[in-house]
């Protein structure tokens, strides 16, 4: 069944008026239109809802049934088509982000609390897990944003660069052990950097999911670690790059979502909050 919400609104319009004319002319019809929307209803009900008279049209049975249950969806069907239209232009509800724990404690506290005071309304989600299945959450609309690593072109996804990472070798100042590699193992980019370091020669390894545990690690000296700067921090002190012919692999920060997403105000927002943030 495929009732129209426009014929119902001019079947209220008769039963107001109990006249196909007068309905007619205020809905600013022909009455041959007028007709066929009410014919359309009958036929889709199955059932006459109007009995024709000399001075108009008079309800059946069912007829009043109807009126009774279609003023009440109608009044529904506006409110929801002014809940959707609002939701569609104001910045509320809630939202999903996707980040690897390591890049949303270097990003999100440079945006996260302005975004959050300018838009009250506004409620946040996060997620935390890889990059790469960060970017397959958005792109399977579990989540609604991403915050990815070198993400792979997608035909459903919107990429945006917001940062440059470097990942190379690091060791500490104090470090007392040369002969130990601290590394996360599933990290492409460690493979990369590792590939391309000639003469290393490390005896033991530590092996580590955790990039500040990683960090943690090689600042107390206990080992040679393969970090991304921005997980080592651009102020750290205690912490140095191993050499400078230590190979490097270029990360890009890029904030990911779908193209139906790019309308959205709330993406919009994002957008310029992760912009002005200078990540």
């Amino acid at each position: 069944m495929d009732l129209h919400s426009r014929d119902l609104e001019y079947f209220m319009v008769v039963v107001e008026t109990q006249n196909l004319s007068r309905a007619a002319e205020r809905l600013g019809l022909t009455q041959p239109s007028m007709t066929a929307a009410l014919r359309r209803l009958e036929d889709q009900l199955k059932t006459p809802l109007f009995e024709r008279t000399r001075k108009g049209v008079t309800l059946t049975r069912a007829g009043e049934r109807l009126s009774l249950k279609a003023r009440e969806f109608l009044r529904g069907w506006e409110n929801l088509i002014t809940e959707v239209r609002d939701e569609s232009q104001k910045i509320k509800g809630v939202y999903r982000l996707g980040v690897h724990p390591s890049v949303g404690l270097y990003s999100l506290p440079l945006f996260m609390a302005e975004w959050l005071r300018e838009e009250p309304e506004l409620e946040i989600q996060l997620f935390h897990d890889m990059s790469r299945r960060v970017a397959e959450g958005v792109i399977s609309k579990e989540l609604d944003w991403g915050l990815v690593i070198n993400p792979v072109s997608h035909p459903d996804l919107i990429i945006k660069e917001i940062a440059k990472d470097e990942v190379t070798i690091w060791k500490g100042r104090k470090c007392k052990n040369d002969d130990v590699l601290i590394l996360n193992d599933e990290m492409k980019q460690t493979e990369e950097v590792l590939r391309k370091f000639k003469g290393a020669h490390f005896k033991r390894k530590i092996v580590s999911g955790n990039l500040e545990v990683i960090r943690s690690l090689v600042e107390s000296g206990a080992g040679i670690g393969v970090l991304p700067q921005r997980v080592v921090g651009f102020d750290n002190k205690d912490v140095v790059r191993f050499s400078k012919d230590a190979p490097i692999f270029h990360d890009r920060l890029c904030l990911v979502y779908r193209a139906e997403a790019r309308t959205w105000p709330a993406t919009k927002s994002l957008v310029r909050y992760v912009e002005k943030a200078g990540i």
